[in-house]
């Protein structure tokens, strides 16, 4: 099984981002050999660029069919230059010789922030059960502003066909006797949808 070029460049950037992290917060010694900071930064310039090439190499993901969604396109196409710019900043404090604080504290949000991602994001039943947390949340919030709905779940097939798999409806006193009115779409997940229905 090969591993994708994208997510050697998601892990691997966060990976050279900690390392980077833990050897510029200070002069370490590994095997009986100091490490200077400098290393640490260099680490990250290559973390900052390896982050950006990976949301570079998503742009095609979002801006073609069946996302086709232009803005997170855009987003992914400014993501090099951006995360680029920070990797400069880098070889700026090397250069100056004078630490920057607030790129320490970028390069360690990253860390989290990533980390808690692309961990959602690769384990399927996290983010179904994280999906399935907002699209209660939003069912919730529409029934608070009085727009009464109902919370279903459908496995899409390989053809595209949606076929109900189990309900759990939100409200049941709202789906007896009405007609439904629009049916929208909450969440999605790579096999399963879930639905909020307007009565």
């Amino acid at each position: 099984m090969m591993i994708p070029a994208s997510e050697v460049l998601a892990i691997g950037s966060l990976l050279l981002l900690t390392a980077g992290y833990w050897l510029s917060s200070g002069p370490h010694v590994f095997a009986g050999r100091r490490l200077p900071v400098t290393a640490g930064h260099r680490l990250c310039m290559v973390g900052w660029l390896a982050l950006g090439g990976f949301w570079w190499s998503e742009v095609a993901y979002y801006a073609t069919l069946p996302v086709n969604d232009p803005v997170n396109a855009f987003f992914c196409a400014m993501a090099l230059p951006f995360f680029g710019y920070l990797a400069y900043h880098h070889w700026l404090t090397i250069y100056w010789k004078q630490e920057y604080p607030a790129l320490r504290w970028l390069v360690a949000m990253t860390i989290v922030a990533g980390g808690i991602y692309f961990l959602v994001e690769r384990i399927p039943l996290l983010a179904g059960w994280l999906i399935l947390v907002v699209a209660e949340q939003s069912v919730w919030l529409l029934d608070i502003f009085g727009y009464p709905t109902a919370l279903e779940s459908y496995w899409l097939n390989a053809s595209g066909c949606e076929r109900p798999r189990r309900g759990r409806v939100a409200r049941p006193d709202v789906i007896s006797g009405q007609h439904r009115t629009g049916v929208y779409c909450v969440a999605v997940d790579d096999n399963l949808c879930w639905r909020r229905a307007m009565y």
